[in-house]
């Protein structure tokens, strides 16, 4: 039996508008110290991105991908939140 993957809330915003929210299994991308995915009940942890694809995945097995000049990723309670720059 394959066990379901948990989702989680995820809010992508910039200073003037909310980008993308909803909920997703992963959320994977690339820091200074390498790749890293983002799973439900992840620790809570902070990194900055600099020009590196954000990659959310879906329960159903689909994918989207963002790309921002610079972004700060926060976890914080099962929750991610992207801020970027415009």
């Amino acid at each position: 039996m394959v066990k379901k993957q948990e989702e989680f809330k995820i809010r992508i915003s910039n200073p003037h508008e909310v980008v993308w929210e909803g909920t997703a299994t992963a959320l994977s991308s690339e820091n200074s110290q390498g790749k890293f995915d983002v799973l439900s009940q992840h620790a809570n942890f902070i990194t900055i991105i600099k020009e590196k694809p954000i990659t959310l995945r879906f329960a159903d097995g689909t994918t989207k991908d963002y790309k921002f000049p610079r972004a700060v990723i926060y976890n914080r309670n099962n929750q991610v939140f992207v801020h970027t720059q415009i």
